[in-house]
């Protein structure tokens, strides 16, 4: 069902674009690894700063921003350790970080 897509960011991200809702470059689906999001970033033309965000996140959980190559480990890590914590869906998946915009949750 469409409120199941929307547990899972990954799926609601695919939707959106598929309704045409603008949303910012990033990857198409999980990444298991920092490599995975490296090369993800490479795919969709990414550079940083970057925020990494759990799948199935929600509420700021789950979300890093990261600014340099040095820390993605270390957030990607975070991330996951953030969701197993609290039982979320496993998953990182990667966009561009827009530091000064406003979104709307749709």
């Amino acid at each position: 069902s469409t409120i199941r897509k929307l547990g899972d960011k990954v799926a609601a991200r695919q939707l959106a674009q598929q309704l045409g809702v603008p949303t910012a470059a990033g990857s198409a689906a999980p990444c298991d690894s920092p490599a995975g999001v490296r090369a993800a970033m490479a795919g969709a033309g990414i550079h940083y700063p970057v925020m990494l965000k759990a799948v199935g996140g929600g509420g700021g959980r789950g979300m890093r921003p990261v600014a340099r190559d040095e820390a993605l480990d270390e957030a990607f890590a975070a991330c996951q350790r953030e969701c197993a914590a609290v039982g979320l869906l496993g998953g990182v998946f990667v966009e561009e970080l827009l530091p000064a915009a406003r979104h709307i949750e749709v």
